[in-house]
């Protein structure tokens, strides 16, 4: 297991995880400081696992199958006796390019950071996000924090409250683009029910995510910082 800085967080990383999605596996531990892929969102998000009072923060990261032959699905966060298990595709560790490995496990951070937050802040007792005291204390986390209408829904949640964030921060790790270069790679990443729930059609996302693929294919160089750290 794997201190961050001074905190009580842990990071369990699964061999699985590093044979089979090696580069991913890079980019993940990296974004924790090394050699630099580190932002301002990644930090504040790693953060929000630190605290003096010895929390119990443990985050499981490992590669599985998760994607049918009728969905596609790039990685998943669960928890389980207060353990946040972060799941990633094996099927994303090739053919994807590096800034999509790094949008994938910024979107995983951010459902963990709302697990922890429930358990530590809101008194989630950390067994399962299927049981009753779950979705009660969820409720009260998104009233609480965010004071928008209620929902059970992670996904929803990160929609209204992380999207310009998780935006900016690929233009923070690239070093070059607008907002409208990236959107639909995070777009991307949300179920279709999610997206026209938060105002988005699917079409409008598949257009953002092609205009992203047509940025990437005329500014390779957006890759620089993510290659040289992890080739």
């Amino acid at each position: 297991m794997k201190d961050i800085g001074d905190s009580g967080t842990k990071i369990n990383t699964s061999p699985t995880l590093k044979t089979t999605c090696p580069e991913l596996a890079c980019i993940w531990e990296n974004m924790q400081g090394g050699k630099g892929l580190i932002t301002t969102f990644v930090c504040d998000l790693f953060k929000s696992f630190e605290d003096p009072n010895d929390w119990k923060n443990v985050i499981d990261i490992r590669a599985g199958n998760l994607s049918t032959d009728d969905k596609k699905i790039f990685g998943k966060t669960d928890i389980q006796d207060g353990i946040v298990y972060i799941e990633i595709d094996k099927s994303n560790c090739g053919g994807q390019d590096k800034l999509e490995m790094f949008e994938t496990l910024q979107h995983e951070l951010i459902h963990a950071k709302i697990f922890n937050d429930c358990m530590n802040l809101f008194g989630f007792d950390g067994k399962t996000q299927n049981s009753l005291n779950y979705l009660n204390v969820f409720k009260k986390l998104v009233v609480s924090e965010y004071g928008t209408n209620t929902t059970t829904d992670q996904h929803k949640l990160m929609l209204d409250k992380y999207l310009n964030e998780m935006v900016n921060n690929l233009i923070e790790i690239t070093g070059k683009g607008e907002y409208d270069d990236y959107i639909g790679l995070v777009l991307n990443g949300f179920p279709e029910d999610i997206l026209w729930q938060c105002g988005y059609s699917p079409n409008y996302a598949v257009d953002k995510f092609h205009n992203y693929n047509v940025y990437k294919h005329n500014n390779s160089d957006i890759f620089n910082k993510l290659n040289t750290v992890c080739p």
